[in-house]
């Protein structure tokens, strides 16, 4: 007695190719999605470990700067001009007596999105210390050192020795923000993270 054989349809066919393709798509969706949350993550650390640096570099040099209510240990310059938009100058104490002195100078510039030259906008630099030389004079100085090109924001608020006479209040609130990109608006590809701080600036003389 002959065997019964089924054959498989066209209809059985297409609806087995269509299953299939829904599956290698479904496997397909989720290896897009974990890569690019991958990527996003990776470059959100990046962005965190940049505007931390940042921070940390500023602390550094920060903390170490002497003022006084006549000669302040930090100067903060808006400028208009096309080379920048905000100067730190910093009064480092250079024969370590505990006393201001009135140069050399050091600090930092930063340069927004808004600056006239692409290869400085979102910049931060630090320079280092210069003799009767202000800043943003050196800002395109050889010796000028980088410290990052994602900065969207910075915003700087300096309570200093000069409002009353009180070494206590002499400090500096630093923020900014970071992005991956910064010529492109915020995203989860382009992720930014903003960072603050808070710089106490203990060696500080009445002199």
């Amino acid at each position: 007695m002959p065997k019964n054989t089924r054959a498989i349809t066209l209809l059985e066919l297409i609806i087995a190719i269509t299953l299939l393709g829904v599956i290698v798509i479904g496997f397909s969706s989720i290896e897009l999605f974990s890569r690019s949350q991958t990527l996003s993550a990776d470059r959100k650390a990046q962005v965190q470990n940049e505007a931390a640096y940042v921070l940390e570099h500023m602390t550094k040099e920060i903390s170490r700067v002497v003022g006084s209510i006549i000669n302040p240990a930090v100067v903060i310059i808006s400028d208009t001009s096309p080379l920048a938009t905000t100067f730190l100058i910093l009064n480092i104490d250079t024969n370590n007596d505990g006393i201001a002195d009135s140069g050399p100078w050091n600090g930092y510039s930063y340069f927004d999105e808004t600056n006239t030259s692409p290869n400085l906008r979102n910049r931060i630099t630090y320079c280092p210390p210069l003799s009767n030389v202000l800043c943003q004079q050196a800002a395109l100085n050889t010796n000028t050192q980088d410290i990052s090109n994602k900065i969207t924001n910075f915003i700087v608020n300096y309570d200093n020795i000069e409002t009353d006479g009180d070494p206590i209040d002499n400090y500096l609130e630093i923020e900014l923000t970071a992005r991956w990109d910064p010529a492109l608006p915020s995203s989860l590809d382009n992720p930014e993270i903003t960072m603050r701080t808070r710089i106490k600036m203990p060696s500080v003389s009445t002199h």
